[in-house]
């Protein structure tokens, strides 16, 4: 209901939305019906349900097959997972929440995203629509003009159990060449603040990591914003776009609203977080996803 309609205000920011379906009180369909049409929608790339319980879990369960056998991202927020939000759900809608360890225990067999709360919700659903369906490899590049923030990208990789290798020698010659002696020619590449006096350096150095089959994406840390971002940030995607590697965005100036966002959101290569975590954490799962389909296909074999 409110919820979901609340998250369609997403599309004001930029968020690419194609449905939003409300199942009331459920007395004829459910949010289990809503998925399984989503999942053959052809204008829908990944599906949403936000929900605290449901009288059939295994109608939902079914509804992620249908997902899956589409090759369609189902991301759910399953709420009411604690004593008092269980009460309030009972009282508000009449559902019955259930474990969350069994929950997300059948969302994994299902092949279902599962998020416990409302925060990345959008920044979920928004990478799954806008990244390829396979990532090509289990790596990932940082490039960057703020030390401490590229340190940032590194700790939250080494938490989530991201690999940041370092790129093959001729791309770490290719950045050695582009960035001032002063920086940092590797991964997490250190363009330095002399970047925004070259507005090709960035995106040049997101190529040649972009290019290295090292990679699945290339990530930037926006830690401040000027009037020429958005132009910044279109050379970066356009670069990472190239290769077919997402330019993921991570958002860490406190200017929300700054300039660049809305047009970030509206990038389709460009997946928007505004939290390092939340990126980190959404790749893991990109991955889990891709081992999954990998464990069916040998299954198979």
């Amino acid at each position: 209901g409110a919820m979901g309609f609340s998250q369609a205000q997403g599309a004001h920011r930029g968020i690419p939305m194609s449905h939003v379906i409300a199942s009331g009180n459920s007395c004829d369909i459910d949010i289990a019906d809503t998925a399984a049409y989503l999942a053959e929608e052809p204008a829908c790339k990944a599906v949403v349900c936000v929900f605290d319980g449901l009288s059939d879990p295994q109608r939902l369960i079914e509804a992620g097959e249908i997902a899956w056998a589409n090759d369609k991202p189902l991301i759910v927020c399953k709420q009411g997972n604690g004593e008092t939000g269980a009460q309030a759900a009972l009282s508000h809608s009449g559902s019955m929440t259930g474990s969350l360890a069994a929950w997300q225990a059948a969302f994994d067999r299902a092949g279902i995203i599962m998020l416990n709360d409302l925060d990345g919700l959008l920044e979920t659903a928004s990478f799954f629509v806008k990244a390829p369906r396979r990532p090509a490899a289990r790596g990932v590049a940082a490039v960057g003009i703020s030390g401490g923030a590229l340190v940032s990208t590194c700790d939250h990789a080494d938490n989530h159990g991201v690999a940041m290798p370092q790129p093959h020698e001729a791309t770490q010659l290719k950045l050695k060449e582009r960035i001032p002696e002063f920086g940092a020619a590797r991964n997490p590449c250190d363009a330095t603040a002399m970047a925004p006096r070259d507005i090709m350096m960035l995106p040049d150095c997101a190529e040649y990591l972009a290019a290295d089959d090292r990679y699945c994406a290339v990530v930037y840390p926006q830690c401040s914003v000027i009037p020429k971002t958005p132009e910044e940030l279109a050379l970066l995607s356009a670069a990472c776009a190239k290769h077919g590697k997402p330019a993921a965005l991570v958002w860490l100036t406190g200017w929300l609203g700054g300039h660049g966002m809305k047009e970030a959101e509206s990038d389709p290569n460009m997946p928007v977080f505004y939290s390092m975590n939340r990126f980190f954490w959404t790749l893991r799962e990109w991955f889990r996803r891709d081992e999954r389909h990998r464990e069916i296909g040998r299954a198979h074999v």
